[in-house]
């Protein structure tokens, strides 16, 4: 109803500047109408919650691995030689694996580009990396090294379909 000497009110409508006669913090029935919660929201089983982290549990362990390695090399309890036979071997052994049946000449020419490509620029560039790394204090190289290390752990691919991990996908 309208008192006299009143005008009466445009109805409210869910748009910012047409409701100039309403308090700011008004709304009516209707704002929550159109409002739907949890639409995507996906129910994990049991199985795939496990199969999950167990992906996260082996990126820590894989990082863990590495820090210990590094550790026994520092502290000279291990030659880099005692670790650079064996982890040859498994990783080729893990190729071979990988691969499987596939495994084709051409696949093995272009891999084995790619091996000895990344082999020989490690070769070439580790004077110049620690010559350089002389003049840095050991307390940056473990503060980069942690964030690096961390980065992995939060940017890593851990099977999911989201736009911040980038999968190779296959072309249409």
């Amino acid at each position: 109803m309208v008192k006299k000497g009143q005008t009466k009110r445009q109805p409210w409508v869910k748009n910012l500047y047409s409701n100039r006669e309403y308090p700011d913090n008004y709304t009516d029935a209707s704002f929550l109408k159109d409002l739907r919660t949890n639409l995507h929201c996906r129910i994990y089983t049991f199985t795939e919650a496990i199969a999950g982290i167990t992906l996260l549990n082996n990126q820590i362990s894989c990082i863990t691995g590495f820090l210990i390695l590094y550790q026994l090399m520092l502290s000279d309890s291990v030659s880099p030689t005692t670790i650079l036979v064996p982890s040859c071997g498994i990783t080729g052994i893990g190729y071979l694996c990988y691969r499987g049946r596939s495994l084709s000449w051409a696949l093995l020419g272009e891999d084995s580009k790619t091996l000895v490509t990344v082999v020989l620029f490690g070769y070439l560039f580790s004077p110049m990396l620690h010559t350089l790394t002389q003049a840095i204090s050991t307390d940056t190289i473990y503060t980069m090294t942690f964030f690096v290390l961390l980065g992995n752990l939060i940017f890593g691919h851990y099977g999911l379909d989201v736009a911040m991990v980038s999968k190779r996908r296959p072309s249409p």
